[in-house]
């Protein structure tokens, strides 16, 4: 929700209209979600692939 309000204030900020700042606002909630998640599976795999080195079998 951070990501959200804080570019939806940004762009009112410069001046752009609702609909525009609104917009941008949901691409940067978008790809700040995609990013968290993308480093949550990385960290999985790396954490399960480390875990066979610590663990052997």
């Amino acid at each position: 929700a951070g990501a959200w309000f804080g570019c939806y204030l940004a762009e009112l900020s410069h001046g752009r209209p609702r609909d525009a700042a609104r917009q941008a606002a949901w691409g940067a909630f978008v790809g700040k979600f995609l990013g968290l998640s993308l480093k949550f599976a990385a960290g999985a795999v790396v954490a399960v692939m480390g875990a066979g080195q610590v663990w052997p079998a």
